[in-house]
């Protein structure tokens, strides 16, 4: 059986109609930002790349919450 991942946040199915559906999520949320519909869903994928969102791994400019707490007491 093949599974379909989204390339954004790893949301995975096995219907090449859930995954179409599912990027839905990321096209709103692109136009919510940056105010048009997306030319190609590309573009969706690398502002979703460089946006230091839930779905992004922590890059070395992110403060952790240990770090914004004080320390690790």
């Amino acid at each position: 059986m093949t599974v379909y991942t989204c390339r954004i946040c790893g949301f995975e199915t096995q219907s090449p109609v859930g995954i179409v559906s599912h990027s839905q999520v990321h096209k709103n949320w692109f136009r919510s930002l940056v105010g048009r519909e997306p030319e190609t869903y590309e573009e969706v994928v690398e502002l979703a790349n460089q946006q230091p969102t839930l779905f992004a791994p922590f890059g070395a400019d992110q403060t952790t919450l240990v770090e914004f707490g004080g320390g690790d007491s």
